[in-house]
């Protein structure tokens, strides 16, 4: 197994790339930045191979990940606890809270009305 194969997934049907310890992806651009700041053990030679590696693949920016409609999982991504917005129309999911309420008031929710969201399992794709 290759260092490449220990540390980074590249998923082409999706454009990204993920941090395999982590289970999470990682921008275009960012690897080196990912893993000096989250992988310190990693050598700087590691890291500079990782980035070459990334360089070249067709990544897109998180938001512009077309997301699975049929509830697929995808593999190598970690599952959290997160929300699921319940505005009909609106498919939109966030793995936090505060990001759950920011997103609600685009539909003019306040803290003074119910919540427009659920709890739910959801894959993250942002770091």
């Amino acid at each position: 197994m290759t260092i490449i194969d220990e540390n980074l997934l590249y998923l082409p049907t999706y454009q990204v790339v993920i941090c395999l310890p982590c289970q999470y992806c990682i921008r275009p651009g960012g690897v080196y930045e990912h893993l000096r700041r989250e992988h310190h053990t990693m050598t700087r030679h590691i890291r500079k191979e990782l980035e070459d590696y990334c360089s070249k693949l067709d990544l897109i920016e998180p938001e512009l990940v077309k997301i699975p409609t049929d509830r697929t999982r995808i593999d190598g991504l970690r599952v959290s606890n997160g929300q699921k917005c319940q505005v009909e129309g609106c498919s939109d999911v966030c793995g936090k809270q505060s990001q759950a309420e920011k997103h609600a008031r685009t539909h003019g929710w306040t803290t003074s009305k119910p919540n427009t969201w659920t709890k739910q399992s959801v894959q993250v794709c942002i770091l």
